[in-house]
């Protein structure tokens, strides 16, 4: 199933995406900077490429690059314009393939040893397109790869309430109307759902239960493992 490009991916949106994660997303480079480790550990073979579904600018592409070379890493985003934005990143890494196109346009069979799936589910409507796109994933991963998941998560409750504390973990020196403005439009803008129901998905389309590795405000991560059977 293909889910429509969010505004959010193209023109200046696109091109001050970088700038934005590092604002908005409390230790977004510790983040970075753990994910290849956090693959490392869980990784059952050395056969198969990574995927990086949903891969922006290639950011988590640069950081698995750099310290894994001899892996094979894809990547694939359906926006060309966070797509061009990571070749540049990416010259010279001979490791990495960028596909421009969405999971479900990938081979069907099963190789992948490990893929991730960062600050993308909650643009995909849960009306059967959530569940849809990591059915596409499972599908295409080896038996107990690991899926490390970074998203915004909560009921509306939790998100109100946790969009407050992320207030207080912007950067002082950002625009406080910009971000008053943000803050108040987010909750529109994307299809959040509860830690719950994120479970319930991910056991649905063929994973385990999903461990919670990491929380700051509204974003939540996770890693779990295509079932074995």
């Amino acid at each position: 199933m293909d889910i429509p490009i969010p505004a959010i991916f193209s023109g200046h949106r696109a091109t001050g995406y970088d700038d934005f994660v590092i604002t908005y997303i409390p230790f977004y480079r510790s983040i970075m900077d753990s994910l290849p480790a956090l693959i490392a550990q869980n990784v059952l073979t050395e056969e198969g490429p990574v995927l990086v579904a949903g891969c922006g600018t290639g950011n988590e592409l640069q950081e698995i690059s750099f310290t894994h070379p001899d892996w094979k890493l894809e990547g694939i985003d359906p926006s060309p314009e966070m797509v061009a934005q990571a070749r540049k990143k990416l010259t010279g890494r001979a490791n990495v393939r960028l596909i421009n196109g969405y999971v479900a346009d990938l081979p069907d069979e099963a190789h992948y040893r490990a893929a991730t799936l960062l600050l993308v589910l909650h643009f995909v409507p849960d009306d059967g397109a959530k569940l849809a796109l990591l059915q596409d994933l499972a599908s295409r991963m080896l038996p107990g790869a690991p899926l490390v998941l970074l998203d915004i998560f909560g009921n509306s409750a939790e998100l109100a309430s946790n969009l407050e504390t992320l207030r207080a973990l912007i950067p002082p020196t950002t625009d406080p109307v910009t971000v008053a403005e943000r803050m108040r439009k987010l909750p529109e803008r994307i299809h959040h759902i509860s830690e719950q129901r994120l479970t319930s998905l991910l056991l649905e389309a063929g994973f385990r239960l999903p461990q919670r590795f990491f929380q700051a405000a509204i974003y939540g991560g996770w890693i779990t493992r295509k079932e074995f059977g």
